[in-house]
């Protein structure tokens, strides 16, 4: 299958932040909060200096979500990926290693992700090892990679104007494997706590190709961290090419489409093991996923009524 696939519709948001160490409470809290006020499906962190001991208690502060962890040290490394629960999610394989990588497939909307959180080294020899390493990770399409990279893929994403050692593998790996950076981050997103002009754009989301036009990405300012956190949203209102579908008001005439768009309403409203409002919108993509379904049923039965009738005027 070509890396330049069809379009895609997704349906969830997604949250990047390096969050400098979780020391405290109190930034537990600040986490939680920037996570309440995002709202998203997918939180990604990178450098939570978490070790075994405390995991649980920070996946307790995460209501609702299910979380998973690749350990650092208690001052270093260290990643978290955390999957919305009831949204219609489908956690597959879940990989990791060294504290610097987790890798989740998932399945959303009848269609499998590859979920890669990363944070590099700062060393440039590891980065390379790293950067070489990452390429068996990377599927051949609907990749997203959450990234603190440590290193930056132009000289415009430094304040200074200049290229890391391994900025050259960075934009190899990035090519070969078909991997674009969305609309919406031309900010810096890391600022060092004491150094006023050494600003940088070291945290990214690259997506494959074929998912790019999808989401849109937004940099919101982090007052606990040195980093910024980015949010990917999906983009709206938009022409998403031959899948696009359009409600037929004949659907509400049919009983079969009624029926079964009624019991799957009742199977919704009887769950009492989510929220009213999680509930609602894993309903609202089951409700579109049964109408895309007759709609094409109804769209093939057209096209073979319209060919008998040309058979027959034939």
């Amino acid at each position: 299958m070509s890396k330049m696939n069809s379009f895609l519709f997704v349906m969830f948001t997604l949250l990047l932040l390096n969050v400098n160490g979780i020391h405290d409470n109190c930034k537990w809290r600040n986490i939680l909060n920037t996570v309440l006020a995002v709202a998203p499906q997918i939180v990604a962190l990178q450098e939570t200096h978490l070790t075994v001991a405390q995991e649980y208690a920070f996946g307790a502060c995460l209501p609702g979500y299910t979380v998973f962890y690749q350990h650092g040290s208690s001052n270093s490394a260290g990643v978290l990926t955390a999957i919305k629960r009831n949204y219609g999610i489908v956690v597959g394989k879940v990989q990791g290693h060294d504290g610097r990588c987790l890798k989740i497939s998932f399945v959303y909307d009848r269609i499998k992700y590859n979920h890669i959180n990363i944070y590099a080294p700062n060393d440039p020899d590891l980065q390379r090892t790293f950067f070489a390493s990452l390429e068996a990770e990377i599927q051949e399409e609907n990749n997203i990679l959450c990234r603190d990279f440590n290193s930056v893929v132009s000289s415009m994403n430094r304040l200074l104007g200049r290229l890391d050692e391994t900025s050259e593998d960075l934009i190899m790996l990035t090519r070969t494997n078909y991997l674009t950076e969305p609309e919406g981050f031309g900010q810096f997103t890391y600022q060092h706590p004491t150094i006023t002009n050494r600003k940088s754009k070291i945290d990214f989301f690259f997506l494959s190709q074929n998912l790019v036009v999808k989401w849109k990405g937004v940099i919101r300012y982090c007052a606990f961290s040195d980093h910024q956190a980015i949010i990917l949203f999906p983009v709206k209102d938009r022409n998403i090419g031959p899948g696009c579908w359009h409600l037929s008001n004949d659907l509400l005439e049919d009983t079969r489409c009624l029926n079964k768009l009624q019991k799957m309403i009742q199977k919704w409203s009887q769950n009492d093991s989510a929220t009213a409002l999680e509930n609602w919108t894993i309903l609202k993509s089951e409700c579109k996923m049964i109408i895309q379904e007759f709609t094409k049923f109804r769209k093939k039965q057209s096209s073979i009524e319209a060919k008998s009738l040309r058979h027959h005027l034939a």
